[in-house]
Parts: C-alpha cells; sequence; structure tokens
C-alpha cells in the first residue's frame, strides 16, 4: 500500500497507549506514546518516546511540579502534553506561558505541545494560542473533514482553511502538527468513521499544506464513547501503518546527463572505513519501592544490538549484581540491597561506542538483617498475650458516591483510617483507579495505577482525587478501598469498601422536551469543558447559546 502523507519521523496517537504494561500502537508504527507519568514513561519500549499528557491550566502549582519534576533526566521522555482544546481565555494562556517557561527552564530540550480548539465553524476558523501568547512549542490543528456540519458530511478543504487561519494568528508553520480524524460514530454522532480511501486522501491533504511536521498525531488509536477508533478498526490501521512505515524516509530523486566519459585516472587506494557504535541503550524497568526485602530482583532492556554483553547494577557507585543480556535485549539481576534507606540504583553496559548508563530506580529499605552474635541462654518463655494479634484497623468512607469534573477537576476522597494503639504498619490499598485519575495526598506526593498502596500518614494528610478525562462522556470507575496491618507477623485486612466516580457528572434531566433537553445537555457538557470558572453561569449558558445557536455538532466535539 503507497500513502502519500506529511514526512515525518514521530507518530503519536491518543488513548490506550499501554496495555498491561504494553505499548499496543507499536503494532501499526505509532512511536510516540501517549502517556501521564514518568512510571508510564519508564514502561516504553526501545525506540518509543513519550508525549506527558498533564491538562492541567492552573499554573506552576505543587501538582504540576510534581509531574514534570520526575520526568527530569529520562531517556524516554519527548515532551509535555500540556492542554487539549482548552477555550480562548487570557487567563488560561497567562498559565500555560508559566508552564512552558517551567518546562523549558527545568527541562531542557523537552517540547511543550497544546491542541488548539477551533472557536468558530469548519469552515471559518479561528484560534486564540499562539506561540507569543503561551510559549509553547508546537500547536495541533484538528479540523475533521468527514462530518455531518459539512456539505456532503465530506469537505477535504477545512484542511488548509485551518493552516491558513493557524498563521494568521500567529501560528508558524514549523509549530504545527496535523491531527488526522481516525474516529466516528458511538458518542460522537456528528462525526464519521472515514473510510480507508478517506483516511488516504486526509494524509495526501495535509501533506500538500504541512509536509514536514516535528510529528503528526492520529485521532484517536483507543475508544473513547463506544466509538469506532483505530484500534478495533484493521482496514483504517492499515492505511496509518503504511503511513507510518513510509515517512521519515523523503528519497531525492535526481536525473542523469549521458555525456562521452573521459579516461580513468589511477585511482587511489580507498580509505578503511570507520564503523560508528552509539554507547548501549539501558532501561530498569523494574519499578522502585519501600521494601523489608535486601533480596531484590532488578529486570531492564537493552538494545538488542548489545544482546550477549554485560549489564552491571550499581547502587550509587557501588557494584551489587551484573547479568547478561538475552537475545531479545531484557535482563535480570539478583542483588542485595547494601544501605537502610534509600537506594539509587542505575545500570550501566558498555560497547565500542562507550557507556550507556539507564535510569534511576530508588528501593527504600525500612529493616534489616542484624548482623549474628553469640547467641545468650534464653529465658523460659511466657505465654504472649492474646492482645499481640493484629486487629485489623477500621476505614471510613465519607461519600459512597463522587462527582468530578473531567480536565482537572478536582474532589476529595474523604477516606479515613483509625487502628489500635498495638497498630505496627497500617496500609490503605486502593484498586480500581482509571488511568484517566489520580490521588494527591496532602504531602504533595502523587499516585496513578489501578492498585495504590499508601501509609496512614498519607491517608490521615488527606486524599484528593483528581479527573484528567478527555472524552465527552461520564464513565464511572468503582473504587475498593481496604485497610491493613501487620503485627507480630499476622496480619490482619478490613472489610473491603467501594466509592464510585463519575467524571464528568451527567447533566441534570428536567420536563423538558428530548430535542430540548439534548441541546441543554450539550450545552451544559460543553461550558463543563470549555469555560472557566470565574465567569457566571447564567452569562456563560446566555453567551454561549447566542454565539452557537443551534450548533449541536459544535458542543458536541470531542475533546481529546
Amino acid at each position: 500500500m503507497t500513502i502519500t502523507g506529511p514526512d515525518t519521523t514521530l507518530h503519536y496517537a491518543a488513548n490506550g497507549s499501554l496495555v498491561n504494561g504494553v505499548y499496543a500502537p507499536a503494532v501499526d508504527g505509532f512511536n510516540l506514546a501517549d502517556v501521564s507519568s514518568a512510571a508510564e514513561l519508564n514502561e516504553l519500549p526501545a525506540g518509543v518516546k513519550g508525549l506527558v499528557y498533564l491538562g492541567m491550566t492552573d499554573g506552576v502549582t505543587a501538582a504540576f511540579k510534581a509531574v514534570v519534576d520526575a520526568c527530569k533526566g529520562n531517556p524516554n521522555l519527548y515532551g509535555f502534553y500540556l492542554v487539549d482544546e482548552p477555550n480562548g481565555d487570557p487567563t488560561i494562556a497567562a498559565n500555560l506561558k508559566a508552564e512552558a517557561a517551567y518546562i523549558h527552564a527545568n527541562l531542557p530540550g523537552a517540547i511543550t505541545y497544546m491542541t488548539e480548539q477551533n472557536l468558530s465553524a469548519d469552515t471559518s476558523p479561528t484560534f486564540y494560542y499562539t506561540p507569543a501568547n503561551t510559549g509553547i512549542d508546537l500547536f495541533g490543528l484538528d479540523p475533521y473533514p468527514v462530518n455531518t456540519n459539512v456539505p456532503n458530511s465530506l469537505d477535504y478543504s477545512i484542511i488548509p482553511t485551518a493552516v491558513a487561519a493557524a498563521e494568521k494568528a500567529g501560528i508558524p508553520l514549523s509549530a504545527i502538527v496535523p491531527v488526522y480524524q481516525a474516529f466516528g460514530g458511538g458518542g460522537y454522532p456528528t462525526y464519521i468513521l472515514p473510510t480507508a480511501a478517506q483516511a488516504q486522501q486526509i494524509l495526501a491533504t495535509w501533506a500538500s499544506v504541512v509536509p514536514n511536521p516535528a510529528f503528526d498525531y492520529a485521532y484517536s488509536w483507543g475508544v473513547q464513547l463506544n466509538d469506532t477508533a483505530l484500534s478495533n478498526d484493521p482496514s483504517l490501521a492499515a492505511v496509518f501503518a503504511a503511513h507510518n512505515a513510509s515517512s521519515g524516509t523523503t528519497s531525492t530523486t535526481t536525473t542523469t546527463t549521458t555525456t562521452t566519459p573521459t579516461a580513468p585516472s589511477t585511482p587511489t587506494a580507498p580509505s578503511t572505513p570507520t564503523t560508528v557504535t552509539a554507547a548501549p541503550t539501558v532501561k530498569i524497568t523494574s519499578v522502585g519501592a519501600t521494601t523489608t526485602q535486601a533480596s531484590q530482583t532488578i529486570t531492564g532492556t537493552v538494545d538488542l544490538a548489545d544482546a550477549g554483553s554485560t549489564v552491571n547494577v550499581l547502587d550509587g557507585t557501588t557494584k551489587i549484581g551484573s547479568a547478561t543480556v538475552a537475545a531479545d535485549g531484557t535482563w535480570s539481576a539478583k542483588v542485595t540491597l547494601a544501605n537502610q534507606g534509600a537506594n539509587v540504583l542505575t545500570a550501566t553496559d558498555t560497547n565500542s561506542g562507550g557507556t550507556g548508563v539507564s535510569n534511576a530506580v530508588t528501593f527504600s529499605l525500612t529493616t534489616t538483617t542484624s548482623a549474628t552474635t553469640t547467641p545468650t541462654t534464653p529465658t523460659t518463655p511466657t505465654t504472649p498475650p492474646a492482645s499481640s494479634s493484629a486487629i485489623a484497623p477500621t476505614v471510613t468512607i465519607a461519600d459512597t458516591s463522587l462527582d468530578v469534573t473531567g480536565r482537572g477537576g478536582k474532589v476529595d476522597l474523604g477516606v479515613s483510617v483509625t487502628a489500635p494503639d498495638s497498630a505496627s504498619d497500617v496500609t490503605v490499598t486502593i484498586k480500581g483507579l482509571p488511568r484517566y485519575e489520580s490521588i494527591t495526598d496532602g504531602l504533595g506526593d502523587r499516585f496513578h495505577g489501578s492498585s495504590i498502596t499508601l501509609t496512614k500518614a498519607q491517608v490521615d494528610s488527606g486524599l484528593t482525587l483528581t479527573s484528567f478525562y478527555r472524552g465527552t462522556g461520564h464513565p464511572v470507575a468503582t473504587l475498593t478501598i481496604t485497610a491493613s496491618d501487620t503485627v507480630g507477623g499476622v496480619a490482619s485486612s478490613s472489610a473491603s469498601q467501594s466509592i464510585v466516580v463519575t467524571d464528568p457528572p451527567p447533566a441534570t434531566s428536567g420536563t423538558t422536551s428530548s430535542a430540548t433537553t439534548g441541546k441543554v445537555a450539550l450545552l451544559n457538557q460543553y461550558i463543563a469543558s470549555g469555560f472557566t470558572s470565574d465567569t457566571p453561569a447564567a452569562a456563560m449558558q446566555f453567551d454561549a447559546a447566542a454565539r452557537f445557536g443551534g450548533n449541536d455538532s459544535f458542543l458536541a466535539r470531542p475533546h481529546h
């Protein structure tokens, strides 16, 4: 399959990138991953970079710095996806400018990116955010040509129109990222899934106006709202796989003119070619933790070209283990943590190109085995009191049903834990947290993952749940909370309790007609994701209604 499209070496697809720790879009040649944390950056395979989605527009807050700072020095980092389709607002622009400046100052070389929202119709687009008012490097444009708002539900011309409008607003061509339509149907009734032929024309149209972008963006790899996307449409995926495989390899055609050859001169002996070898790319895939076990198995990867080489695992500057790289590039080393407290581990591998150094992973050792001493004669043991058994802590849930607005909305999780005086190692485990939500404690620590374990101190400091959901539906997640304690080797756990979290909250139903109810729901949904909190609700609704009229499809456009 021959595909004509913009020529770039980096290809990004949003949503559902990591499935059980495996980067799924790689099967179709996508090599710029949609991730949301340093931990997910560490899961990416060799040759794949990560664009870390932030979705924060409050400026350089403690939460913002926690996510960004955790990515410092990560070899898999490409940059940060600051925000997706915000409504035009000077306050948001100023906050984004502060965020971009912080990233550029503290993570030199990291790219900043945002997707623009078209503030008008598809055929007459307007854009608010520019490099001048945000300091952001790259801007995505997403005119989706297969939709019911354009004549015959198909209009490729809205792509060059959007590019011209962006350049007029002050976004240079070199800063524009094409966003290709690769979804339709389901909860997006105004957007129609492109056919394979239409997808090829979308790529060709983009190539005519943005031939060499920094990267390109297919929306979407994963399903968002019962729609059809690349991950569940093989014919559409094949188009993008062919494009991704062929781009970044532009060749030059040379015209040769035949002339009468002259007698060759005596050739000189060719010089011996120099083979340039790059230092190995080394990565630790094990996740750091707090542990009572000094003996640990550390795993990681090295370039396939360096299979058979030796990886050394270091604690600081001290070698504590080594391993031979397998044929598939993986390695595993058994080590013994030497220090009480933090043990910062790195891995190195050396070839003719130099020494590669991995990312750093910290294991905190809380107990160690004491040195062997000559035992004294034991005294006659007494029967331990019944109270030496562990008594389960108690979890209290303030509200078992919570609503939180996507794109940075926050809500107090309302979880507390009490434990008897004999408790020694109380932990609280929260399971079921979706990847578009995170939990932050009052100590400034932020947690992601389907199963997280917190100390009693972290829970007591107060837990806040933040939603970065980018869809337009109302996903529901059930969090299961359990508290545990261990005393004298005896473990005891509380009964599990649940919190049902909906984000964003469903629109309130009324007694109006179904058509009116649908319009109000769309308007409320658009206001919830697009307007700032300092504008009165009534004014927002009036202004939006007066501005957009009956344009239901605009209000329903997908916010990634």
